[in-house]
């Protein structure tokens, strides 16, 4: 059952399966003020969403931080997410977070906030931990449900280009890391079912992404890769490179996961890009369905309509829909999206189009600024579904 919250500038989705309630929480701050100020603002509509639907804010199990300039922003969001969350070093519980440099959309943006809350039915806490020991600036959190341990993994990111080599080695360099927490987990890279990449200069670090990504994979045996986002977004610390954020599931519980596809779409692998157009995760009380960062792009894999917005919008919605609807989803299922602009002016006629469509504007949808891995590319999207 999927109950929704539209509260100003917060939207949420209350998903309940028999054993579990999830909620996915979008919130942007009101506008005009400094940054704390906003960054304050983000966080209680947050909580006033949990609060609607009866959770603490220890069942945040994972946040992305949408920031205008994460390198100044970011390091003052410490305190305000300890003053949500409680300290980490009394044994409070914090979310995997990711603070990434992708600037919101909308008059006078400064910071937006995606969450994702877990919890029993009841609204009771599920066991779950922190991790710690990670590298860098990473965090993480597993919840156990089910007989399966499920690893939100977020922000993981490559040592500074200066001195640190070529890209291609900064990224095998990243997923070796995070390769490295998953092993203290007794999980290994094919327990991945979904990560985003994120590079701070997609344009010039695409092709030695994918480069990197296969070596690593056939290294490992992966066969079937992940569905994946790889877009541009400044990592933090904003020295770095490119960033990387996973979800990963194992363990002895119901747990099967199958990638999809659509014949209007090829496949990325086909020009030198590993991952799945979508995954779907099939849990005993739920299925998640993840569909990959889409785009107006055609069976042959060319992009369909350079340079209108609006037609690569309805192409890019369209195929979003087909993914969907092979897996027997549908907007009304939809929790979660972002959807990446090359242009803050896109904004409006991507909400015409998509109004048009039909997507569903309780949707928590995060409309943000940023490169995407061809130039001609005006618009991308991704979208997470939970059919029960």
């Amino acid at each position: 059952m999927i109950n929704d919250t539209d509260i100003d500038a917060v939207q949420a989705v209350r998903v309940a399966s028999p054993t579990t309630v999830e909620v996915h929480v979008r919130a942007r701050p009101e506008a005009g003020a400094d940054f704390e100020a906003q960054a304050r603002s983000m966080y209680a509509g947050m909580l006033a969403a949990l609060r609607e639907h009866d959770l603490q804010p220890n069942a945040v199990v994972a946040e992305k931080i949408f920031l205008s300039d994460v390198g100044a922003q970011a390091p003052r969001l410490d305190a305000i997410r300890r003053e949500v969350y409680g300290d980490p070093a009394r044994g409070a519980l914090h979310p995997a977070a990711t603070c990434i440099g992708e600037t919101p959309t909308g008059p006078e943006a400064i910071c937006e906030l995606q969450a994702v809350a877990v919890a029993t039915i009841g609204g009771a806490s599920l066991p779950s931990r922190n991790l710690y020991g990670l590298e860098g600036q990473a965090s993480g959190r597993v919840i156990e449900a089910g007989g399966l341990r499920h690893l939100y993994l977020s922000g993981l990111s490559t040592v500074p280009t200066a001195g640190g080599g070529d890209f291609g080695t900064q990224v095998s360099t990243m997923l070796t890391d995070a390769e490295a927490a998953l092993r203290g987990e007794g999980m290994t890279f094919a327990d991945v079912v979904r990560t985003w990449i994120y590079l701070a200069d997609i344009e010039r670090d695409y092709p030695a992404l994918n480069r990197a990504r296969r070596d690593f994979f056939e290294s490992r045996g992966i066969v079937t890769p992940p569905a994946s986002t790889a877009i541009r977004g400044v990592p933090f610390p904003a020295d770095r490179a490119c960033g990387l954020d996973l979800r990963a599931v194992a363990g002895t519980g119901t747990r099967r996961v199958t990638p999809f596809r659509i014949s209007s779409m090829n496949e990325a692998s086909t020009y030198g890009s590993d991952f799945s157009r979508g995954m779907r995760l099939e849990l005993e009380d739920r299925a998640i369905i993840y569909v990959s960062g889409t785009a107006s792009i055609d069976a042959k894999g060319r992009v369909a309509h350079p340079g209108d917005i609006e037609r690569q919008t309805d192409w890019m919605l369209k195929n979003i829909e087909a993914l969907l609807a092979s897996q027997g989803a549908g907007y009304a299922d939809v929790v979660s999206a972002i959807t990446y602009l090359k242009d803050p002016d896109y904004a409006a006629p991507f909400r015409r189009v998509a109004a048009r469509r039909g997507l569903p504007a309780r949707v928590p949808n995060t409309l943000c600024v940023a490169d995407i891995c061809r130039p001609e590319w005006l618009c991308e999207m991704e979208v997470t579904a939970i059919r029960v």
